[in-house]
């Protein structure tokens, strides 16, 4: 965690106590006396905090307080209370001589600032009696939707577009009802629950996120059970009127003018359950994602093979008049299928335009990431990229510490694409077929992680259960480099 403070204000030893440099003024430090002496004092009113984003992942806090006449400075306090059940102190009882201290912390935590004013022996004052606490966050400023609303609805009626990102939050523990699509159009939103308590949204049979500026979906539960009357339960917008400021060519030296979504689609802390339709759709519209990306989180698919034959969903779907993805990221996450299933991974319309120097021009390179994830069944009897970056070598493929469980044809999405990983960064097990030839070779070693929770081979297993630890699901490898270096999602080795 990052816990620099930037600019600080001067921390004083509490022996040297001084007059703080906010105290009345008008006299020279010579002959310098506070109003108030002989008193005990109390504690500064008038704190406020601005917060402005340094980077993507942090923002400088400012705290400022009113003077209290008479203290010897100010005993400051900053702790971490995202876990309540495990505070961290980022600033402990520092001695601060003036009304200001700016800090840079990391985005999207909660925090306690508490102060003191400290005792001036000098002119016989005492230090305040108790500390005065004051809670902040470093979240986008959001506006919060009453528990048991249906989200859709509300999002219609209260969602104000701004060129600015906005939050959206839900209640801790609450649950909700996404009966309909919930469409952000072209708006920069975090739309979250709450990392210790999530809360649950049940996703109705045409329920689902549209997403044009950018969405990133924070510490949810979403049962997607019967959310089967969308193409995806993320789904890029179709609406190619509202999207025209974004149809463009990217870069002079690019070849085609496509739909862009410059701003980040992410999803992180979320537990999705049975997602029966892909996780990804492209709304049969031309667009090209410049980053999308899934951290700590559980995904649980169902697809629907009915839909589109025996191949069912892929999981990120861009064939159906997508373009391409620039940068995809998965990072200690678990991804499973609740059944063997023929449905692609990844699949985009067309190779040769998939191309990131076609969609992007020739200075643009992409990625695919993968890093500590447990992949199991997702593709058990099919092939794990089709229609991939075909064209050119602009995008690498950098696959570490990940378990690929009876999951199949990794080199069907590489094929001659750039890889910086050996078959030893990762395991690979085959349960309904046989591992392929060249996923051993060069991309995972054969090798049976033993998941804690037993071998996974029924036709259909067991869902997602909100109401047991993990959801019933026990994961960990206990079984040979898997176990020994702890590969896959690290979650499962807590």
């Amino acid at each position: 965690m990052n816990k620099k403070i930037i600019n600080s204000a001067l921390i004083l030893p509490v022996a040297a106590a001084l007059a703080v440099s906010c105290a009345e003024d008008g006299f020279s430090p010579e002959n310098w006396e506070p109003s108030v002496q002989d008193s005990q004092l109390g504690n500064p009113t008038g704190i406020t905090i601005s917060k402005t984003s340094t980077t993507d992942s942090t923002k400088t806090v400012v705290i400022n307080w009113d003077v209290v006449h008479g203290a010897g400075g100010y005993l400051v306090t900053v702790t971490n209370i995202s876990d309540p059940a495990h505070p961290t102190d980022i600033v402990t009882d520092s001695l601060i001589d003036r009304c200001s201290i700016a800090l840079e912390l990391p985005n999207e935590e909660t925090y306690n600032f508490g102060i003191r004013s400290a005792a001036n022996a000098k002119f016989g004052n005492k230090q305040a009696e108790e500390v005065s606490l004051t809670k902040f966050d470093t979240y986008v400023p959001s506006v919060e939707i009453p528990a048991g609303s249906e989200i859709a609805s509300w999002l219609a009626e209260n969602l104000v577009d701004s060129d600015v990102e906005q939050g959206i939050a839900l209640v801790a523990g609450a649950q909700y009802t996404l009966d309909t699509l919930a469409d952000f159009r072209l708006n920069i939103v975090e739309f979250r629950g709450d990392r210790v308590n999530r809360p649950t949204i049940i996703v109705g049979e045409k329920g689902g996120f549209v997403t044009y500026g950018g969405l990133k979906l924070k510490y949810l539960n979403l049962d997607c059970t019967n959310a089967t009357g969308q193409n995806g339960i993320i789904t890029m917008g179709s609406d190619t009127e509202l999207a025209a400021p974004l149809y463009k060519k990217y870069a002079e030296n690019s070849n085609n003018t496509y739909y862009h979504a410059e701003k980040t689609i992410m999803v992180q802390g979320c537990v999705f359950k049975a997602v029966p339709n892909a996780f990804l759709h492209d709304g049969k519209t031309a667009w090209c994602v410049k980053d999308f990306n899934i951290k700590d989180s559980f995904i649980e698919l169902n697809p629907d093979d009915s839909k589109l034959g025996s191949s069912g969903y892929p999981f990120i779907d861009f064939d159906n008049g997508g373009i391409t993805i620039k940068d995809i990221t998965l990072a200690n996450t678990t991804l499973i299928d609740l059944k063997k299933s023929s449905a692609y991974f990844i699949r985009f319309s067309n190779g040769s335009n998939s191309s990131i120097q076609k969609a992007y021009g020739s200075a643009y390179t992409g990625t695919f990431s993968m890093d500590h994830c447990t992949l199991v069944r997702c593709t058990t009897g099919g092939q794990f990229g089709n229609n991939c970056w075909t064209s050119g070598s602009a995008t690498t493929i950098s696959w570490k510490s990940c378990i690929f469980y009876d999951t199949n044809l990794l080199q069907k999405l590489v094929r001659n694409l750039p890889f910086n990983f050996t078959n030893a960064d990762n395991t690979i097990w085959a349960v309904t077929n046989t591992v392929d030839n060249t996923d051993k070779e060069k991309f995972a070693t054969e090798e049976d992680p033993q998941f804690a929770g037993g071998e996974i081979s029924a036709d259909v297993i067991d869902s997602y259960d909100f109401t047991k630890p993990n959801g019933g699901f026990d994961l960990k490898p206990t079984n040979g480099i898997a176990a020994e270096k702890q590969y896959g999602d690290p979650r499962w080795f807590e």
